[in-house]
């Protein structure tokens, strides 16, 4: 009647596609108006070339108990503890790698990719689904059944535009570790405790709840019809996407208000 299952997954991904710039810039100073030089001036903009240097893994947990129909009832349940990093935002996507920097004395190029190593975008430590249906006693066929699943939510940067440290034209450090909130004249702002580094903030979580009630009509001829009433999010939990965009000119006295 029950069939209890685990496995663990292992996944690795070397070799990946990354977008590397053959002419990087280098800004006179690190404020963020200064002037950004490129390395052959003849090209005003980034050249852009495909590289193998991104690489990414993946490791989980899953279980799950699955109860057959029996004595009018059935369920699922699975769960999924996992853990996804590299320095790509996900396996199969293409990054562009914002960490190149130049030293201002040599002028030696490097592409701090030990900078970008960091939980993937698409990390979700806990995943749970349960489901199930229970066949209402003496109602000779109404059926209940239901389907709930939760999901962590995914890393996110919030970085400061303020000043260019590596005076590198692009904005990609990360604040400090901290908590920061949204300006509290956005009703829709949040607060994250902030970890440093790549992706060191979590969006909100994902929970949706689904249920049905079906009844179903005999007829003559081994036949049936079945009417039923679908009830979506029955919780009403709304659930966002990540924040899309973080406030400029960040400082340490203002720095609550990066979110």
């Amino acid at each position: 009647d029950i069939a209890a299952t685990a496995d663990y997954i292992h996944s690795e991904y070397r070799d990946l596609y990354m977008r590397e710039d053959l002419n990087p810039g280098l800004r006179d100073s690190t404020s963020r108006t200064a002037t950004l030089r490129r390395i052959d001036p003849r090209f005003t903009a980034a050249v852009l070339k495909l590289s193998n240097h991104g690489y990414a893994n993946y490791n989980a947990l899953q279980a799950s108990i699955n109860k057959r129909f029996r004595n009018r009832y059935q369920y699922r349940l699975s769960y999924t503890l996992s853990k996804a990093d590299g320095i790509v935002g996900a396996a199969g996507a293409t990054d562009t790698i914002n960490t190149i920097a130049i030293d201002p004395t040599s002028r030696a190029v490097s592409l701090n990719l030990d900078d970008l190593f960091a939980l993937s975008d698409q990390d979700r430590p806990h995943n749970l689904s349960l489901s199930g249906a229970v066949e209402v006693p003496k109602t000779k066929g109404l059926v209940v059944s239901g389907a709930w699943q939760y999901q962590s939510g995914t890393p996110f940067t919030l970085t400061d535009s303020s000043t260019d440290p590596n005076r590198n034209g692009i904005f990609e450090e990360p604040l400090p570790a901290g908590s920061y909130s949204g300006p509290a004249t956005n009703p829709d702002s949040i607060t994250v405790d902030y970890k440093g580094g790549f992706n060191g903030a979590r969006g909100p979580s994902f929970s949706l709840m689904n249920m049905r009630a079906a009844y179903r009509f005999r007829l003559p001829g081994n036949r049936s019809l079945q009417a039923h009433v679908d009830v979506f999010n029955v919780t009403n939990h709304p659930n966002f996407n990540n924040p899309t965009a973080t406030t400029g000119g960040v400082t340490s006295s203002d720095r609550r208000d990066a979110a």
